[in-house]
């Protein structure tokens, strides 16, 4: 099924993205202009989108114009009437008037926020969009998937039949690694680098920017390392390295590992800047360590995937019984990777503890720095597994803890925001 997300709210295109992934391909729009004109190429190559969800308010053009010009261009192309796109409006309001205008212009339904799968689950099946897979289409699944500890039982069992293993470290990350530690001048981390030429691009582009670059232009690896000096290099490294991993997933959970990677760069901004604020010395790379915090939900979507690629399952997967198993164990995975890929401890305690931290307990800065800047990156649209209540930050054992105010937080997230949308030194995929 192809599907077309329309919302101008990133935490809210993210998560229907994140749900309607399961059932198809989606494309995203982030104002009615641009949903439009992707809806135009699609009806011109004959490839319509079968479903597409549409906020209502938006700024540039309000979904309710959206809908009538979609359903304008369906009569221009002559799209048959059972060929037509289904249309969920979105709505953030409890105003009938617009719903109801919206229904006499063309949508099929509509949904209201806070909306989470069950109910859109719901919502898909009553319009046709879905169906229940019944028993003799998935040989050996029951009419219920596997509930999430049967499957944390199953990959249990995998990993300790040899069945499967954890994700290794990349390769390059590994051998950068072990240059750093053994004091490897820049020439011999320059070859290493020059083995990966989108990693080598990158550190030239970054040492070459106007952040970094001097009088004269960095013109060999070597130049461009000593430029940004060793812990900006490891940061890039790192980036490009696990950005790889967390986009190397099926159709199915590609859209959810797209939140988790976007939420652990933020994280990862979020805790050098935090840092940068308190002004101390830590026992980690807060960037690194906010980088790595949840890479075990990573771990166990990518062994999910594998083991239902191999039939591995007794049952059939669903999407709220994945999503309970990676927000209940990501962590405890999460630290047993960090442990495999021989990561110093202070990393492993962080990624263990991120999430567990409450009044009466001794929480450390290390811990603080990887627990504040996770709410930061929800704060700032960037929800990764699950969105958090809205919360004065302040008010976070973590913030207080570092002794971080409202007027320093708020500082805090706008560089974040800005750092993250600009992009400029970490990038994109493949940047």
């Amino acid at each position: 099924m192809q599907i077309l997300v329309v919302d101008d709210e990133l935490a809210s295109r993210e998560k229907m993205e994140i749900i309607l992934g399961t059932y198809g391909r989606c494309r995203t729009a982030e104002s009615g202009s641009e949903a439009i004109s992707q809806f135009q190429a699609a009806l011109k190559q004959q490839r319509w989108f079968q479903l597409v969800t549409l906020d209502i308010a938006m700024p540039d053009l309000g979904g309710t114009e959206v809908l009538l010009q979609m359903r304008h261009l369906e009569n221009d192309f002559q799209v048959p009437k059972d060929r037509r796109s289904t249309i969920i409006m979105v709505t953030g309001c409890s105003d009938k008037e617009q719903v109801i205008t919206c229904v006499e212009n063309g949508c099929d339904d509509y949904i209201a926020k806070p909306f989470n799968h069950q109910i859109l689950s719901a919502k898909l099946k009553h319009l046709g969009c879905i169906r229940e897979i019944p028993d003799s289409d998935a040989p050996g699944a029951s009419s219920q998937g596997l509930s999430a500890d049967s499957i944390l039982k199953e990959i249990n069992r995998s990993l300790s039949r040899g069945e499967l293993e954890l994700p290794a470290q990349p390769l390059v990350l590994t051998r950068f690694r072990e240059l750093k530690e053994s004091g490897a001048d820049l020439d011999q981390v320059a070859q290493l680098l020059q083995q990966d030429m989108t990693i080598a691009a990158k550190v030239m582009r970054v040492a070459n920017s106007a952040l970094f670059r001097g009088f004269d232009i960095a013109r060999t690896a070597a130049q461009a390392i000593g430029r940004l000096g060793m812990s900006a290099v490891d940061q890039i490294v790192t980036t490009m390295a696990n950005q790889r991993m967390f986009a190397n997933a099926s159709d199915r959970y590609r859209p959810l590992l797209q939140s988790l990677w976007r939420h652990s760069l933020a994280s990862a901004l979020a805790a050098q800047a935090v840092a940068g604020t308190t002004g101390r010395r830590f026992a980690i790379d807060p960037f690194v360590a906010g980088l790595m915090h949840d890479m075990g939900a990573m771990a166990l979507i990518q062994i999910i995937a594998q083991m239902e690629r191999r039939s591995h399952f007794s049952k059939a997967v669903t999407p709220e019984a994945v999503a309970e198993t990676v927000i209940a164990n990501h962590a405890r995975f999460g630290a047993k990777l960090l442990s495999k890929w021989t990561f110093a401890p202070a990393y492993v305690q962080t990624t263990l503890s991120h999430e567990k931290i409450c009044e009466g307990t001794d929480v450390g800065e290390e811990l603080a720095v990887v627990h504040l800047s996770n709410l930061i990156a929800k704060s700032i649209g960037c929800p990764g597994l699950n969105p958090s209540a809205e919360l004065d930050l302040s008010q976070a054992l973590s913030a207080r803890r570092l002794g971080l105010g409202t007027p320093q937080l708020i500082m805090i997230m706008q560089k974040c925001q800005a750092e993250l949308e600009a992009s400029e030194i970490f990038g994109q995929a493949g940047g």
